[in-house]
């Protein structure tokens, strides 16, 4: 299949740009073509179609996520996927539940968690969503090592850190007073610098390139696997619960129902409702257990890795994701499945604007039309 993707980011370095890597190198692997688009809707991708318009390349379908910008550009003659990423907290967070009205727009879901939000706050049925999440290719899977001088790993932007208080702010300065933290992340984002400012533990960058960042969790050997609220109010977790469990690390994270579904007890638990001190402090006793039972650890690092590649893999959600979508195109190409006739009025000026009408109308998905 030839897909699209639809880029709010640019070139910032965060989290939704290394799965968008990840994925184009699963996708490539699987046998489809993914081609980037910019705001605009015209092609980025080093390609021969490069700065042409989207709708004017023949694209089976064309996908976003993580955010309702894209419901605001009207894209007609191509089939919209919207992957449903990021919880809808964050959105009524920021007082923008109406633009939860704008997903009618979309021609299919896909998403690991929040099935019937969009039905149960704007009464948009999302069908049967693809599984589809911020996950990390089998082969990128680093395996688990037998450690005894485990350390604690966390990676994180920090922009919150230049509007507000830093989120774990509290957490992460008492565990950096042990010397056991490894700190990393971006120098500079958006123009602010020094966002880890203060931290003995700060490493510096990881190489953005979806892999190396495995491996650095892989050698310290615990990753602090660590939710926002929205995502556990969600039952969600962000990439870095599958990047832990690609990179043979033991994880620590929220006490999460996602994670406890497909991971059960290889994982440690923090509960919710603890103190950022008091969890400081559980992580140290979690650390020095895992330091003082490296047999147990190592057993618990490799049955979480098992259990991400058995049924969390980003090979395993891009091909439900690709199968999915073209069963739902298949079903809105059926026009003994559209129950509802749609009336399209034009008023023309002259008989040759009628073939233009045709012409648009036949690139319509949907063709119970009555012109």
């Amino acid at each position: 299949m030839k897909i699209a993707f639809y880029n709010i980011f640019g070139e910032l370095k965060n989290a939704e740009q290394e799965t968008l890597m990840r994925l184009k190198y699963v996708l490539e692997k699987q046998g489809h073509e993914l081609l980037v688009i910019d705001r605009d809707g015209y092609i980025i991708s080093q390609c021969g179609e490069k700065g042409t318009f989207i709708e004017d390349v023949a694209v089976d379908f064309m996908f976003t996520y993580n955010t309702t910008d894209f419901a605001q550009i009207a894209l007609p003659d191509v089939f919209s996927v919207f992957a449903h990423w990021s919880p809808v907290g964050f959105v009524i967070n920021f007082q923008a539940l109406l633009e939860l009205q704008m997903m009618n727009c979309y021609d299919y879901f896909g998403c690991t968690y929040e099935k019937d939000v969009f039905k149960k706050f704007v009464q948009i049925d999302c069908g049967d969503p693809a599984f589809f999440g911020s996950s990390v290719p089998a082969d990128f899977a680093v395996k688990p090592q037998k450690q005894e001088k485990r350390r604690l790993f966390y990676v994180g932007i920090n922009l919150e850190r230049t509007f507000d208080n830093m989120r774990y702010g509290t957490l992460l300065a008492e565990l950096d007073k042990t010397g056991r933290l490894e700190i990393y992340g971006p120098r500079e984002v958006f123009g602010r610098t020094n966002l880890w400012a203060g931290f003995e533990s700060y490493q510096g960058e990881i190489p953005f390139d979806g892999r190396t960042i495995l491996e650095k969790i892989n050698q310290a050997g615990v990753c602090l696997a660590l939710n926002s609220p929205m995502h556990n109010d969600a039952n969600a977790v962000s990439n870095r619960t599958y990047e832990a469990a690609a990179a043979g690390a033991v994880i620590i994270s929220d006490d999460n129902e996602f994670v406890h579904k497909y991971f059960g007890d290889s994982v440690f638990y923090l509960e919710r409702d603890m103190s950022e001190e008091d969890a400081s402090i559980r992580i140290m006793e979690i650390l020095d257990w895992v330091n003082e039972n490296p047999e147990q650890a190592y057993d618990m690092a490799c049955r979480a890795q098992r259990a991400f590649l058995e049924k969390l893999t980003l090979d395993v959600m891009a091909e439900e994701f690709t199968r999915k979508t073209a069963l739902a195109i298949e079903k809105v190409h059926d026009i003994r499945l559209q129950m509802d006739v749609i009336d399209v009025i034009c008023f023309i000026d002259k008989s040759e604007d009628y073939a233009t009408i045709l012409t648009q109308v036949k690139k319509q998905f949907y063709q119970n039309l009555h012109l």
